[in-house]
């Protein structure tokens, strides 16, 4: 077995409008250091973070952030994206993701898993669930700070995706690569992201795939 790293291009479905989204529940948001309120999370603008308290408190994990979708809708997936000003604080590592559709009742989590310290967006994939809350908790900092911050959450649709032809037919991928990448399992993926073979880890940040 030779271990082969590729680049592919992937092209998820469009998030979910952000119009008549609403904020349910979040545990720690900063007001007073800096305007880091929980709904900056999903205004539509990396630029401003959602970030817990690192004023006069410095609560510890987990947070968590709950969002009123305004509607039911079927949901497959959400994206990440990490602070991009440069600095990594607060940048979630493990998460556990959630779809409700009364917002107290989560059952289990519908993705859960571990992200790479880095300002790439994280896109997350699973079985499709109905539901008009999402719930997305952070366990653990990047550099196990007490912080979590969100530059954007982006919530995506029951939707295929369109898979970049390199991934398709690319010579050296046998089938079963395909087939380990459907929507059975919660998946992290990147619009451009590296497939790492081989050796699959659910938790990992990036698919990995065997070729010999």
């Amino acid at each position: 077995t030779t271990s082969v790293t590729r680049t592919v291009s992937v092209v998820g479905p469009q998030p979910l409008s952000n119009t008549g989204w609403t904020l349910r529940f979040v545990d720690s948001q900063e007001t007073e250091g800096a305007n880091n309120a929980a709904t900056n999370a999903f205004d539509g603008n990396p630029g401003t973070l959602w970030a817990t308290q690192w004023g006069s408190a410095q609560p510890p994990p987990p947070h968590e952030i709950q969002i009123d979708l305004g509607a039911t809708r079927n949901v497959a997936g959400f994206r990440y994206v990490p602070r991009q000003d440069g600095y990594t604080v607060g940048n979630i590592k493990e998460y556990l993701f959630y779809v409700s559709t009364d917002g107290v009742n989560w059952g289990n989590a519908v993705a859960a898993g571990l992200f790479g310290n880095d300002a790439s967006t994280k896109e997350v994939l699973f079985a499709t669930k109905s539901g008009r809350y999402v719930r997305l908790k952070a366990l653990l900092e990047v550099s196990r700070y007490p912080y979590t911050v969100v530059a954007e959450l982006q919530v995506l649709p029951d939707e295929p995706l369109r898979e970049h032809p390199l991934l398709q037919f690319h010579p050296l991928l046998p089938h079963q690569v395909l087939e380990g990448l459907g929507r059975d399992e919660p998946v992290q993926r990147h619009r451009h992201a590296e497939e790492h073979l081989p050796g699959h880890q659910p938790s990992a940040p990036f698919r990995t795939i065997s070729v010999t």
